[in-house]
């Protein structure tokens, strides 16, 4: 079965429910992040201190439930004091528990996006590095060519004048920029 790519995108501006989790008091929604949600989860783990080099992600329960569910969830704090957030820590519903395993799995899908992405400009540093790399040996194996070629050696040397021809005038001519550049503030020099 084919997937349509127009299903394959997340409005901003309305919140896209992942999964409901039924519940006495009513459903708890999982929403599906949206790339604004996935960058603040991440500046969340960020200043709990988390990178790449830990390899584990660990909010703490109050991060989690005060911070990241507000986002994900329709779950909302309210006004609860350290206590009360204690005792929803410690004796939690399964109901919760559940929500915070789905919320889990989304945590770990935008990390995922961020590594890819990571990979991603890893893969184009190396390559830009590598033509880089070309680059600067172009001119050692002119030389070496230069050698063992004489029409080479001659075209070699009629570039390097040229280029020498080039440099000088567009020394001189910086030289006249900063000469008038000095006369117009009526700077003797």
């Amino acid at each position: 079965m084919a997937i349509q790519l127009s299903e394959l995108t997340v409005n901003p501006n309305v919140k896209k429910v992942r999964e409901y989790i039924n519940t006495p008091q009513g459903s708890i929604e999982v929403y599906e992040p949206t790339l604004e949600m996935a960058n603040e989860v991440l500046n969340i783990q960020k200043e709990n201190g988390f990178d790449f080099a830990s390899e584990i992600v660990e909010f703490d329960a109050v991060t989690l439930l005060t911070k990241v569910f507000p986002l994900l969830t329709n779950v909302e704090t309210g006004d609860l004091s350290e206590e009360e957030l204690e005792g929803i820590i410690a004796n939690p519903s399964i109901h919760l528990l559940i929500a915070q395993n789905i919320v889990a799995q989304i945590i770990s899908e935008i990390n995922k996006l961020y590594a890819e992405r990571l990979k991603a400009e890893l893969a184009s540093t190396e390559t830009v590095l590598a033509q880089s790399d070309l680059l600067s040996t172009i001119p050692s194996i002119i030389n070496e060519h230069a050698k063992r070629n004489p029409e080479v050696a001659k075209n070699l040397k009629e570039i390097e004048a040229k280029q020498a021809e080039i440099e000088s005038i567009i020394e001189q001519e910086e030289q006249e920029k900063n000469g008038a550049i000095v006369e117009g503030d009526n700077i003797e020099i």
